[in-house]
This record gives structure tokens, sequence and C-alpha cells, in this order.
């Protein structure tokens, strides 16, 4: 029931941010600036990972402090590092089409050991009239000999490009 709750919680401030409040205002209380990317209208392949090298960096409205995020074409990449000895349990998709989106650890940073750099990066299209809603789980430490596994939500993707709007709407939370 934890689990539910926390998930329907989740969704509700997700949904909210998104249809409405996704972006803070700017002081003079004009709407935030439009972001200069523009996905294209027609489908392309997916990126093969090495591409991702020379992505256009995303600027989130609301910068979230382990992820940033990057573009090619249509495609966007969610790259999360996570926290300081912790680790990602797996990321769910919550909402929307689960076609054509990629999970993937964290490429580690040179000079480190493969297993050292946890996290892990999300790629997925974003096109007119996708709506997603993505969650990325954290594990969370239990006690010695214990016979279940406890997990919290880390950080939430809300993607969604409506119709009506003229572009699309990343949130990351």
């Amino acid at each position: 029931m934890k689990t539910f709750t926390s998930h329907l919680a989740i969704l509700a401030c997700a949904l909210s941010v998104s249809l409405g409040a996704s972006a803070d205002p700017a002081p003079d209380g004009a709407p935030p600036e439009p972001s200069a990317w523009r996905p294209p209208t027609e489908e392309s392949p997916r990126p093969a990972h090495e591409d991702w090298a020379a992505a256009q960096p995303l600027p989130l409205r609301r910068p979230h402090p382990l992820c940033t995020a990057s573009v090619i074409r249509e495609w966007v990449r969610i790259a999360c590092k996570s926290p300081e000895h912790e680790t990602y349990f797996g990321v769910r998709v919550l909402g929307g089409p689960h076609d054509d989106v990629r999970i993937a650890d964290l490429d580690p940073e040179p000079g480190t050991p493969a297993r050292s750099n946890r996290g892990t990066d999300v790629v997925f299209p974003l096109r007119l009239g996708d709506r997603r809603l993505l969650e990325i789980g954290r594990l969370i430490p239990s006690c010695w000999r214990c016979y279940s596994i406890e997990e919290t939500t880390e950080v939430v993707i809300s993607a969604l490009w409506l119709d009506a709007e003229h572009e699309p709407v990343i949130v990351v939370i």
C-alpha cells in the first residue's frame, strides 16, 4: 500500500507540474523562455550509443541536481547519476508508450573502474502527441538479513508534447 500511495502522489505531482505549472514564471511575470530545440515531426531511427557524445545539451526548465538532458533530432536522453553510495533500483514507465524507451547504465568516467560510476540513462523519442511519465527508483538500505527489498522514488521524468502546444515540455523532478 505504501508503494501504491507513493506512486499516486508522484503521478499527481508530475501531472500538476506538466499541466500548467511546468515552469516557474519569470521574475517580471512573463512566461518562461521557450527552448531553442524543436523536434522534427518526421520519425527517425534511434541514435547509436556513440552518437550521444556529440548530442546537443537540452537545458531543463527546472534543473535537477542529479540529471542532465540532451537531444538528437526528436530523441531525448536523460542521464542521472546516482547519489553518493546509492544504487538505482530500476526505471518504470508509469504512463505513456514504452515502445522505443531504452534504459542503460551510464558509461564510466575516464580513468575510473567500470563499475564505479553508478547511474542510468533513459532514451526515448518525443513526438507531437506523445505523453510519457517515467520513474527512477532507488534501493533503500535495509537491515542485515532482511527478507524484503525496499525502494523509493528518486527521479520522475515527465515528457509531453500536446497537439495544441508549439513545443514539448520536459520536467525532471
